[in-house]
Formats: C-alpha cells, sequence, structure tokens
C-alpha cells in the first residue's frame, strides 16, 4: 500500500473513532459546564483541554496499532 493511502487509511480510522468517543466527552463536559454556570471562556478551556489529552492518548494508541500492523 502507498504511504499516501495508509496515512488516509489510519487518519480515517483514527477520526471514525474520535467521532463518538469526542460526542460523548463534549455532552459530559457541556453538562458539568450548564450545570455549574461556567462562562463560554472557562468551558472552551477546559473541553480544549480535556480532548487535546484524550486526541493523544487516542492517536498514540492508534499508531502503535498500524505500526504493529505494518510488521
Amino acid at each position: 500500500m502507498s504511504n499516501y493511502r495508509a496515512a488516509l487509511t489510519e487518519a480515517t480510522i483514527d477520526t471514525m473513532i474520535a467521532l463518538p468517543l469526542n460526542f460523548g466527552i463534549n455532552w459530559v463536559i457541556l453538562t458539568i459546564a450548564f450545570g455549574l454556570q461556567w462562562n463560554a471562556t472557562l468551558t472552551t478551556l477546559v473541553a480544549t483541554l480535556i480532548f487535546t489529552v484524550v486526541a493523544i492518548f487516542r492517536k498514540t494508541y492508534v499508531r502503535l496499532h498500524f505500526q504493529k500492523k505494518d510488521k
């Protein structure tokens, strides 16, 4: 498989994993933010931090999976 096609496949799968994960995380964050009456700035900062941490871990595991598969 070409490098481009392999990268596209990995990116697509990673995004498909992220979609339901991010939906659920976003729902929880917004529920908490509304309940605690956070303003938009605090909600954005908390959501960005959480999504960044989750994305780093998710992407790490997806990359390790594809490296293992390629060997």
